[in-house]
């Protein structure tokens, strides 16, 4: 917690297939720092009241089913007295309700983050302000590192009374982020297994999505919002962990990477998020740009040719990739 006893609370914010799993499993590592990916999981439908009762709920990054992790056992005793002080399925879908990227359009408009009143509204922020609350609290951390990305959940968290949010925009050059929703990934039980998703849809996402966290935090804001490109902290990511501790004022702290410039990771406690999160040992970066080679031509066109204006302003060519 910082001197106000609020929470700093450290969302990664843009669109899906970004990097943000791997980004918050190394965020994880740094002293304080408490990864719980992707948070608006617990409500959005992911760990349902059905699930629970079955045994199917998602595996929490340590290993253990969610309902049998100790560390999120202390978090919900400590903010509703257990996991079963809440109603589940009501809570599912005020999330939904609330923080789907349909609702972007018209607080974009009207250059509010947030257009949403009543009373379902305002008890859904108050269940979720005593779970960010407890986090600090059960695990001894400073920061919560949040990769729940979307905008509209992130205005939710910029309203409740305990979060001091800090906002880290990571962006991917929008042609590789198109060719990774194309491809078919297994994942083990537990782990959520994202759909394959056509090109235009994704690209449509991409830009709603990057605008949308820029107009909302990145023009009036600039002292708690960072702007990152995915390739920049695959490059250099001795740089961007630096970056990102002094943009929420935990400057100096050791970071996890070795001389031969591989990243030590142990286990996190996220929810959600690819099998990344999962990861043990050394892990050494490298940037994904197999879209350079393998996405058909005619596709990256398309997609450069819609993103055209946007990729200018993020600092991506619209020339063809050399091959």
């Amino acid at each position: 917690m910082d001197q106000q006893g609020k929470v700093k609370v450290l969302l990664i914010s843009g669109n899906g297939r970004s990097g943000s799993t791997l980004l918050g499993v190394i965020l994880g590592q740094l002293e304080g720092f408490f990864n719980v990916g992707e948070i608006r999981r617990i409500f959005d439908g992911h760990i349902s009241e059905r699930d629970r009762q079955l045994g199917n709920e998602g595996i929490c990054a340590c290993g253990e089913p969610f309902g049998k992790c100790p560390a999120w056992g202390a978090v919900f005793k400590e903010a509703f007295g257990g996991m079963n002080g809440l109603d589940w399925e009501k809570l599912s879908a005020a999330c939904r309700k609330f923080s789907m990227h349909k609702r972007l359009i018209l607080p974009t408009m009207r250059r509010t983050a947030f257009p949403w009143e009543g009373k379902e509204f305002e008890q859904f922020l108050a269940e979720l302000d005593k779970l960010y609350a407890a986090i600090p609290k059960a695990t001894g951390s400073r920061v919560i590192v949040d990769a729940s990305k979307w905008p509209m959940y992130g205005s939710m968290l910029a309203r409740l009374p305990s979060v001091e949010l800090y906002i880290l925009h990571l962006i991917r050059d929008p042609r590789a982020v198109a060719y990774s929703f194309t491809r078919t990934k297994e994942y083990k039980p537990g782990f959520i297994d994202i759909p394959v998703q056509g090109i235009l849809k994704t690209t449509a996402y991409w830009l709603a999505v990057n605008p949308a966290v820029e107009r909302f935090w990145g023009r009036g804001n600039k002292a708690r919002y960072m702007f990152m490109p995915y390739e920049d902290f695959v490059r250099d990511p001795r740089t961007a962990l630096s970056r990102i501790q002094d943009l929420v004022g935990e400057s100096g702290g050791a970071l996890p990477i070795a001389d031969d410039g591989s990243i030590m990771t142990g286990p996190t406690h996220s929810i959600a998020g690819n099998e990344v999160r999962a990861s043990r040992g050394a892990l050494r970066l490298r940037l994904d740009d197999e879209w350079k080679r393998k996405m058909p031509r005619a596709k990256r066109m398309l997609v450069s040719a819609i993103t055209w204006p946007l990729l200018r302003r993020y600092g991506y060519s619209s020339r063809e990739p050399a091959t």
